[in-house]
């Protein structure tokens, strides 16, 4: 056999060994708006983990005056893990929540930003299990405090057809808040349709 027929016969083999992108592979891609809610916010110890940022995200000069320094101990916590405040603190009686970001995009939208919970100044959680962009899937839309134990979230949803501007549907998100010395933040429901 020569070189050449040997090389063609391995890259043949290595071509029909390589994992396919099925449809089985993109179910387990889709958000974890679609899938059974899970409370992210209990660790194994039982303790709600304040998480760090995303690191290396360069932040435009031009988008610096959207970050606020911090003016509550909450906010100081958040900044020495090394998230960059943006927006104003949304509060009900003793709940509060706070948006911060790892950086910017090119158009000073945030990039990589969590909302976080806190009541009477004691870390509850997040409103999302994971970080999330602009303008992509997932990302939240709006938040209301309905009541010092109750958050509504509404989160974008885009399908791949979707312009970034304007996302075809929404899931609304229902938190209940336990007040407490280690309060407990935990999604209750979630329902999905179409924006109109």
């Amino acid at each position: 056999m020569t070189h050449k027929k040997s090389h063609l016969i391995l890259s043949i083999c290595v071509c029909l060994t390589l994992p396919s992108f099925s449809a089985s592979a993109q179910q387990k891609s889709k958000s974890w708006l679609d899938r059974p809610l899970q409370n992210w916010n209990r660790g194994d110890d039982g303790f709600p983990k304040l998480p760090r940022p995303t690191l290396g995200i360069e932040i435009p000069k031009r988008c610096l005056k959207q970050v606020r320094p911090p003016t509550i101990p909450a906010e100081q916590a958040l900044v020495r893990q090394g998230w960059k405040l943006y927006g104003s603190i949304r509060s009900y009686g003793l709940t509060q929540v706070i948006t911060a970001t790892s950086g910017f995009d090119g158009m000073c939208r945030p990039m990589q930003y969590q909302a976080f919970v806190y009541w009477e100044g004691r870390y509850a959680g997040t409103l999302s299990p994971v970080t999330m962009n602009s303008r992509t899937d997932g990302s939240i839309s709006t938040i209301n405090l309905t009541s010092t134990t109750n958050i509504s979230t509404v989160f974008n949803r885009y399908r791949p057809s979707d312009a970034y501007c304007c996302p075809s549907g929404k899931s609304s998100v229902q938190f209940n808040l336990r007040p407490d010395d280690l309060p407990y933040l935990s999604p209750v429901s979630v329902s999905s349709g179409e924006n109109r």
